[in-house]
């Protein structure tokens, strides 16, 4: 799925940032992997959970587990 941040000159393509797309297109039940910075994927995590994504179903890399 394409995602472009509010490119005027891109392409066919949903708009926004990765993580809105995605959200629009989560349905309850699926699995959800995080990847990148440190900082992107904390950030993401709390919007998952802020969207009622449960926590079990948010999957870091290995080196964010604390």
């Amino acid at each position: 799925m394409p995602a472009f941040s509010h490119d005027p000159l891109a392409g066919a393509g949903e708009r926004g940032d990765a993580l809105t797309v995605a959200l629009d297109h989560y349905r309850p039940g699926q699995e959800v992997y995080l990847c990148g910075p440190p900082l992107m994927v904390a950030g993401s995590r709390l919007r998952l959970l802020a969207a009622g994504v449960p926590a079990e179903r948010i999957h870091l890399p290995t080196e964010h587990v604390a």
